[in-house]
């Protein structure tokens, strides 16, 4: 996992962080630069521990099954 970047999106006129996550790069939008860098982190502690970081297309079926295991 990399360390990440934080960039400003002229177009979007807001601050966007990504880090590669599991070979994949996630991004998070945010109005300052220090709010990006803090969630960026926060991506990479959800990531180091284990907890999903998807892209935000999960299905209630698949939340579900991550919140409430089937014996």
């Amino acid at each position: 996992m990399g360390e990440g970047s934080v960039y400003f999106a002229e177009g979007k006129q807001r601050w966007v962080g990504a880090v590669i996550v599991n070979g994949r790069r996630r991004k998070v939008l945010a109005l300052t630069e220090t709010e990006a860098r803090k969630r960026v982190d926060a991506l990479r502690r959800a990531a180091a521990a284990g907890e999903p970081t998807g892209n935000g297309t999960a299905t209630i079926a698949e939340v579900l099954n991550r919140w409430e295991p089937r014996s």
